[in-house]
């Protein structure tokens, strides 16, 4: 560790009280200077809540905190689809032409497992599917690039399909709304 001068954890929110504590331990031991990047609100499980990384580095001595202003890593385009896909109602910001999204209808199960199939085999997008590993369809696994949702947790990806079916749905106030998830953490 003495030849490190610094140490990045990313998506620290993420990470288990108890490699929080060997970090710290290994921060103060050899005094490399540490930098957490964490958003509280990206937790992807009741778990990751209750851990609270955040709140545990607060409470830290040394600890300094500071915020960074807008987004850094985010495709502006696709940051405004998925806000107004997320409400309906947002009407911040520029408006784009969506180039880079395709919205696509199938009448029906067989129509939409052959519009994910293209895309995963043809166009070579990841389908994400929202079930748990365990009831994983027969769709995710003949796509060469699928995964479902908690095997998906914390990677990025360059094209994604995703489907909307009825596990999702606009509440009154135009919000996207889903149905618990099937994993109940």
């Amino acid at each position: 560790w003495s030849t490190y001068r610094f140490l990045f954890v990313d998506e620290a929110q993420r990470m288990t009280t108890e490699i929080l504590k060997e970090i710290v331990e290994v921060t103060q031991n050899y005094d490399i200077p540490a930098v957490f990047s964490y958003d509280y609100f990206q937790t992807l499980s009741k778990t990751e809540q209750r851990r609270n990384i955040p709140g545990k580095l607060k409470e830290l001595n040394c600890f300094q905190e500071r915020k960074l202003s807008g987004r850094i890593r985010s495709n502006e385009e696709m940051s405004s689809f998925i806000r107004i896909l997320l409400d309906l109602n947002d009407v911040s910001g520029k408006r784009y032409r969506y180039d880079a999204v395709d919205v696509v209808f199938a009448a029906d199960r067989k129509e939409a497992e052959n519009i994910i199939l293209y895309y995963c085999n043809e166009k070579e997008y990841t389908y994400i599917e929202y079930e748990t590993s365990k009831e994983r369809t027969l769709l995710s696994n003949v796509c060469r690039r699928g995964y479902c949702t908690e095997n998906a947790i914390g990677q990025e990806f360059e094209q994604v399909i995703i489907t909307l079916d009825d596990k999702f749905y606009y509440n009154e106030e135009g919000r996207l709304q889903g149905k618990n998830h099937p994993n109940p953490d």
